[in-house]
């Protein structure tokens, strides 16, 4: 049982806030602790042998750009909770509506991962070490990003939690401050703890059981192992994609395996023995003299258990009798020879061929 790298999935990364471990309350400092932190820990220099460490990086550095402009973030919280359309018509209403929705109990995250396997691990079943990384809420400082009495009112908002976007018209457009979150507060003294980020990261690690007969493309869920939920709010889920590698000669069906044996005609004349690849290993086994190409041999037990049966498949080898080609002069003269010495009764599937390619001739 080995300790498995999962990669998550990007349709698991295009949440700003979920990319740096931030909350949607965060302030300006909070932020930027946060992405000191990642960054520190993405670097592609510092994971030489991860291949979308690069990619990962990129999308810390984008959030980043984003969540650290208030403007940008402005407009980004706006697309996620409702439209522009709305926030013009709505005035102070969508301000406060999106302050209510910051601070309401929430359902954490699902979190999406790939989780590679072999093509015998896929079959046969596996237990997997899974380990990754998600975000919790500080308990120092209950996510404030601060150290007891390190806060202070934010200067850009006075306090207030909102900046006033227009002061003419008779519904003057607010928003949530883009420097505190919404939250009239600023960090002056950053928590120890998580390092002003208002959240600590934390390493989870449990076994998974993969059942055998596992197929590609399948997935698993595993219940409130996703984000923290926010304000009380439930865990998400931990939802695993199993990518199950395809084997270079053996291939699934249902509970039997199958592969395609190419076999010389020599051997298929004259018999012999020779290795066929199972999920156990090479076995050998014997090649009957005069075998036909088409013909289908089975290896007892030799395929899969599936969950719930009692019984394991077998192994289905399927012979494939290969034409030489290149042949030399000297091969293709003793071949001609060869050929003149055969009677009827060597070929007999070629006799009856030709009896009744006769017989269809006589009755035209």
């Amino acid at each position: 049982m080995s300790e498995n790298s999962i990669a998550m999935r990007q349709a698991a990364s295009t949440d700003h806030y979920h990319v740096l471990g931030v909350s949607e309350t965060a302030g300006v400092e909070q932020i930027k602790a946060a992405y000191r932190r990642k960054a520190l820990r993405l670097h592609p220099d510092k994971n030489p042998e991860s291949l979308d460490a690069e990619e990962r990086f990129k999308r810390c550095s984008e959030a980043y750009g984003v969540l650290s402009d208030p403007e940008r973030r402005w407009s980004y919280d706006v697309s996620r909770k409702s439209n522009a359309s709305a926030a013009e018509l709505m005035g102070d209403l969508l301000g406060e509506f999106v302050k209510s929705i910051r601070k309401r109990s929430r359902r954490g995250r699902d979190l999406r991962f790939d989780l590679n396997l072999d093509f015998a691990e896929g079959t046969r079943g596996v237990k997997r070490r899974i380990s990754y990384t998600v975000a919790e809420d500080c308990r120092q400082c209950e996510s404030t990003g601060a150290a007891r009495g390190g806060q202070k009112n934010c200067p850009d908002c006075h306090g207030s939690g909102d900046s006033k976007l227009s002061p003419h018209g008779i519904l003057p457009l607010r928003r949530p401050c883009g420097y505190c979150g919404g939250g009239g507060l600023r960090v002056a003294v950053a928590c120890e703890p998580c390092n002003g980020v208002g959240k600590v990261e934390l390493r989870r690690q449990f076994v998974l059981n993969i059942e055998s007969g596992t197929r590609d493309g399948s997935l698993k869920v595993v219940k409130g192992q996703g984000d923290p939920g926010a304000n009380g709010g439930q865990a998400g889920d931990l939802k695993l994609t199993i990518k199950v590698a395809k084997h270079p000669l053996l291939r699934r069906d249902r509970a039997d395996l199958r592969v395609d044996l190419p076999l010389s005609f020599v051997t298929a004349a004259m018999g012999g023995r020779i290795e066929v690849p199972t999920l156990d290993g090479r076995v050998r086994m014997t090649i009957p003299a005069g075998t036909q190409s088409g013909r289908t041999f089975r290896l007892r037990g030799k395929g899969i258990l599936l969950a719930g049966a009692t019984r394991m498949g077998d192994q289905l080898v399927h012979v494939q009798v290969e034409t030489p080609t290149h042949l030399k002069p000297g091969q293709t003269e003793l071949l001609g020879r060869f050929g003149e010495t055969l009677d009827p009764r060597c070929e007999p599937r070629q006799a009856k061929y030709q009896a009744a390619l006769e017989a269809l001739a006589a009755e035209e």
